[in-house]
């Protein structure tokens, strides 16, 4: 028989228990810094994907950046016979807001006009 008693068989540890729990959170650390969660938008997340017909999630996460970062222009008015609008129309839809404004009337060539029971006496004789 052979001396095998003491012996383990197999590659021996080259780091302790928490030498390998701290490399674990390293790594974890490193992937982490790839992750973004969207939570309930990945539906349209990969819709968008698919309609620009991109490879990756990356390339989807540039192209929503770069539109992010361009610069706006001003909403194009339109024209009605040969006035510009006040109503702005965007494809966004929005609250409606309505343009018609309700001022006091104030007739200012108009008196006041009293009438006393010694007037309406006096105009009906």
């Amino acid at each position: 028989m052979s001396d095998t008693t003491g012996l383990k068989r197999g590659r021996k540890p080259t780091l302790t228990d928490s030498g390998r729990k701290r490399r674990r959170t390293e790594i974890n650390a490193k992937n982490n810094k790839n992750r973004i969660y969207i939570g309930n938008q990945y539906d349209r997340w990969m819709e968008v994907k698919c309609a620009l017909r991109l490879q990756s999630n990356a390339e989807v996460a540039k192209i929503l950046l770069d539109k992010f970062e361009q610069p706006t222009s001003p909403a194009p008015t339109h024209e009605i016979s040969g006035k510009t609008s006040n109503n702005l129309i965007t494809s966004t839809p929005g609250p409606i807001k309505s343009t018609i404004m309700i001022k006091p009337l104030h007739l200012s060539g108009v008196s006041e006009i009293s009438s006393s029971e010694s007037e309406l006496g006096r105009n009906s004789v």
